[in-house]
């Protein structure tokens, strides 16, 4: 991009010389320092996708502009996504702000923000942990998790049900493991 903002070349050839990304507070960053600067997500103007740019500022025989690379937040995490995901579990990706960074659903992951459920401002100030809340199916639980290093956050919700399936099943396991040992015992002792 041009030291004012104009796109110089891109693999969006529309976008070559008509866009200008002045108007993005991470172009002004870097514009004024010299060092890697990592953006805060953002739509594209031109494809509707959520983006985090990685942008340099370059200077060549005189002339400064900078170096814009966007990462798709959807695509690259979207493998990862789909295998946390299952019929009772969901799993998301937000930034601090509460906007869908990526979701298994493309629709959500453009258009949904988290931003004024009742459990957010806990989220931002616990940073980890989980909530219980009472749903149209249920008790259901949310963990959250904040990325190191980033202000995004991971997402898992499932139903209270489904999560204690697995613990339930080590109790009765252990229950019938007690009685048979109870049963033996009886049998030795009474024997």
């Amino acid at each position: 991009v041009s030291e004012n903002g104009t796109t110089l070349t891109s693999s969006l050839v529309s976008t070559v010389n008509t866009l200008n990304i002045s108007n993005r507070a991470w172009f002004h960053q870097t514009m004024n320092i010299d060092q890697v600067v990592i953006s805060e997500p953002f739509r594209s103007r031109i494809t509707n996708d959520v983006l985090v740019a990685v942008a340099k500022k370059i200077s060549y025989q005189g002339n400064v502009g900078g170096i814009v690379g966007s990462l798709q937040i959807q695509k690259i995490t979207q493998e990862a996504l789909q295998a946390a995901n299952t019929s009772w579990l969901k799993t998301v990706i937000i930034s601090k702000s509460g906007m869908t960074l990526a979701s298994t659903d493309d629709k959500e992951a453009t258009a949904k923000s988290y931003h004024e459920e009742a459990w957010f401002p806990r989220l931002l100030e616990e940073k980890n942990g989980s909530i219980k809340f009472s749903g149209g199916k249920g008790e259901t639980v949310l963990v959250f998790y904040n990325l190191p290093g980033t202000d995004f956050y991971v997402l898992s919700c499932a139903d209270k049900q489904h999560l204690l399936a697995p613990s339930r099943t080590v109790m009765l396991i252990s229950s019938i493991a007690s009685m048979l040992a109870l049963l033996v015992a009886f049998i030795t002792i009474y024997k």
